[in-house]
């Protein structure tokens, strides 16, 4: 493994309307962490507010926001990249050797843009920023419109994924009650990876 020295700590800005669990939220995946936000800023009540004071922060400041480590993994090896998660073939937990099948490197990846387009936008509660606005298409005329509102919306959830460099193409096509939908993404490591969701 090659280890890199990284930074503590790095910084976020804080737009306007945020408060410290919108920022949690954004920047550590985790609304409830709003308060390790206030101990590393040593911040007071209100936190955030129009004007700044001793320990209140206001719009367009810089916050400290804690890095998850001291040492960064600068590996090209993909299945460090991608991770390692439980393996959901077919939306089915397997078991292997009696305990939980496991899937890693690039498809683990493919694994994890399909699940986040097959959830629905907002659905997760602590997760609102995961999912798709695909399935709002479902229940309407299909046509080119659909389709392309549908490439669209599934463009729009791949490049959220930090693993995806970019979407170097995205098109539908729409058969009866089914639009096709055909995705080739440029992951930040490794080989392009072509996906196939059926919505």
């Amino acid at each position: 493994m090659n280890l890199v020295a990284a930074p503590n700590i790095r910084y976020a800005t804080i737009d306007y309307g945020d408060d410290l669990r919108s920022i949690a939220l954004r920047e550590l995946g985790d609304a409830s962490s709003w308060v390790t936000l206030v101990i590393i800023n040593e911040l007071k009540p209100p936190y955030i507010a129009d004007i700044a004071s001793n320990g209140v922060l206001t719009y367009g400041d810089a916050i400290k926001i804690p890095s998850s480590s001291s040492y960064i993994d600068a590996s090209s090896d993909s299945a460090a990249v991608f991770s390692i998660d439980i393996s959901a073939a077919k939306k089915k937990l397997t078991v292997v050797n009696g305990d939980l099948a496991v899937v890693s490197g690039l498809a683990n990846l493919h694994q994890a843009l399909t699940l986040h387009v097959d959830v629905d936008k907002k659905e997760l509660g602590f997760h609102p920023d995961f999912g798709c606005y695909v399935r709002s298409v479902m229940g309407a005329m299909n046509g080119p419109i659909a389709g392309q509102l549908a490439a669209f919306y599934v463009k729009s959830a791949l490049i959220e994924d930090v693993r995806v460099n970019y979407v170097s193409s995205c098109t539908a096509t729409v058969v009866g009650d089914v639009i096709n939908v055909v995705a080739t993404v440029i992951p930040i490591s490794g080989k392009p990876l072509d996906l196939l969701l059926v919505v």
